[in-house]
Formats: structure tokens, sequence, C-alpha cells
């Protein structure tokens, strides 16, 4: 840890201390080292006495030192203005963090990233599109940014692993935190395989304000943005949002007029976003080649499916059909078809939804 990264830590962990406050020190002082110089009164004139207590109450060298040591306790690293691993997509920010928590592979910093972002209910629809695109950018070289939220955010991280790719997870909490829970067992993956950054100190919990903010860097961090679905309200406009501030590329997949879970997309699609329907328009957006893995591996069902239950399946693997389409198109009875769909619905193969519509579980899609 260099001096300067020291005086970095120290600024970035002044309790209270918001960017606003930490950019008007700088303005005025000119570098963390130069505030830390100037002292109490100095910095009670720009920042008020209680900041300024707070200031003088952390030592710079001892309060990185203390914070240095726990992270690597932890099997983490801090990374500052002043390291060589911070991202120039962040510094060009104007609201770039001064200190993000990292734990994995931070050479995946400098790699061509495209954030996948979307609803935390997720339909069968978004999860086929989050796997397909995921698996896709990792087969192309690409590495995938998400939040590691329910839905598409982890669909697409899981994957694009799968296809053998990268993925940066940004945090919502401290590195030894996860949320939400059931991806306990993801975020151990990607600190692995990939990387976990994250604005907030250890310990921290989830708070509902932290994942706006946290939206800005997963846009930051990318040179496309891509919405695979969200409701009118989703988080992952907030995210498109931050893509047409810093200039990036803003894709969405297009989605049913009917659905409600695709009319944030769909509106995006109206204003400002370019239309996702094959990887190859993000691809070219990129200047990078296309993969032939564009459509992705089909998944492997369960072994010891009768002959009846693979056909069955391989009607649904286009779409999601009702009862009465797969009676049509598959010539069994209704009794019969009744009898196969309540199996595979029992497996976890199919999915049933409301009006007796059923789709392949996205995980066999």
């Amino acid at each position: 840890m260099s001096p300067e990264e020291a005086y970095w830590i120290w600024l970035a962990q002044v309790q209270g201390l918001s960017h606003k406050r930490i950019e008007e020190l700088l303005e005025r002082f000119g570098s963390p080292q130069e505030v830390y110089r100037a002292g109490w009164e100095r910095w009670a004139s720009v920042v008020g006495v209680q900041l300024a207590d707070r200031m003088r109450a952390l030592r710079a060298q001892e309060a990185a030192e203390d914070l240095a040591r726990t992270a690597r306790d932890k099997g983490c690293q801090l990374i500052t203005r002043a390291h060589p691993a911070y991202p120039e997509t962040l510094r060009r920010m104007p609201d770039g963090p001064y200190l993000l928590y990292a734990q994995g592979d931070l050479s995946l910093l400098e790699r061509t990233a495209v954030a996948v972002v979307g609803s935390r209910s997720v339909t069968q629809y978004g999860r086929r599109a989050a796997a397909y695109f995921g698996a896709g950018l990792a087969a192309a070289g690409v590495c995938v940014v998400s939040g590691l939220a329910r839905g598409v955010d982890s669909i697409a991280q899981q994957a694009a692993l799968d296809a053998g790719g990268k993925v940066i997870a940004v945090l919502g909490t401290g590195l030894d935190r996860c949320y939400p829970p059931e991806n306990q067992e993801l975020q151990g993956r990607i600190a692995r395989e990939g990387l976990l950054l994250s604005e907030h100190g250890f310990g921290a919990w989830a708070k509902p304000w932290h994942f706006p903010v946290r939206n800005r860097l997963l846009a930051g961090l990318s040179r496309a943005v891509l919405v695979v679905e969200a409701g009118e309200n989703s988080g992952s406009l907030i995210t498109a949002g931050y893509a047409v501030d810093y200039d990036r590329e803003l894709f969405a997949v297009p989605g049913s007029i009917f659905s409600p879970s695709s009319r944030g997309c769909n509106q995006l699609l109206r204003f400002s976003a370019r239309p996702a329907l094959e990887l190859a328009d993000l691809l070219a957006a990129l200047d990078l080649p296309a993969v032939r893995q564009a459509s992705g591996a089909q998944p492997r069902l369960p072994e010891g499916l009768s002959g009846e239950e693979q056909a069955l399946c391989a009607q649904l693997r286009g779409e999601d059909l009702s009862f009465d389409e797969l009676v049509e198109c598959t010539g069994l009875s209704p009794g019969k078809l009744n009898s196969l769909l309540t199996m595979l619905e029992m497996q976890g193969i199919i999915v049933k939804t409301p009006g007796r519509i059923y789709g392949l579980n996205g995980s066999f899609k």
C-alpha cells in the first residue's frame, strides 16, 4: 500500500463524508494527502465542525493499515484511485468511487465488459433470454457485469460461468455478506472464478439506497448495458439511465406488448435503447467478431425420461404453450398429456403459469 493509497482509504472511511463533500475538499486542497495536511480548522471551513471532528478522529496511516489488514484476513483487496488496477472507465465517471473492496481476479477490470440486468421477478421468456445472452457474451470473451440480484442478474452470471466465461458482480452489501441469501453459492463461485466488487465496508448489510448507487457502477464498468426484462418500475431502468448519462451503448430485449414484465424494455426501445434481437447485435456494437455459440448449447434433460416425455420437452424448448396447443401439436389425449405434464412438473423440468401455460424450466432451455 503506497502512502497515496493510505490517504485515499482514510478519506473514504470518514463516516458521513459524502462524494460531494470529498470533491469539495479535493477541489480546495488538491489531493488526499494535502487534505490531510490542511488540518481541522481548514476542514471545518469546508465541511463543517462535525465532519471535521470525524476526520481528525481517524489517523490516516492507522486507519488504512487496520482496514488493509482486515481485507487481507478476508481474502480481499482494497482498490483506491491510486491503485494500478483502478479502472479507467470509473475514473472518467463524474461520481466514480474513491475506494472499492475487491475479491477475485483484478485483471477482469481490463476486459471488455457488458452489464446484463433485468427484473428480479423474471418470466420464463426472461430466463431464457438472460441465459442466452450471458452464455453468448462469455463465448465471445466478453466479461458479464451484473449485480448478483435475483432473476436476470444471477441467471446471466450463472450462464456465463457455465459457458467458461468471466463475470464481475457488484454487491449492494459488504463482500462478507450475501444478498439475496440464496445466492451464497453463486457469490462464492464468482469470488473463485470471477471478481466481486463493493463500495461498502465489511459487515455492511443491504440497504434500499445501496442498490441505485450500485447500479451506476454496473454502467460505469461496462461498454454496453443490456436490459433483458424490466417492468415499468424496475431498478434496472436506473442502470439504463446511467448508461445514457455515461454515454454507454444501451440495448433492450423486446417483449410482448401485453406483458407487464416487458413494459420497461419496450419503453426503453421507444426512446433510447437499441433492440437486442440476437447476440450479434451486441458484438457488432462492440466491434467484436460473431461467434458460433450464439444460440447456446442446449442443456441436457435429466436421464431416465421416456420417449413421450422427451418429445413433450422438445415441443416446449422453442416456446411456452397452452394445454390445448400441446394437445394439438403432440397428438396426445388430454388425459395422457395431463399425466405427463404433472410428472414433469413434479420433477422441476417444466413450469406452469396462469392460464395453463407450460414451459421448460429455464435451466433446461
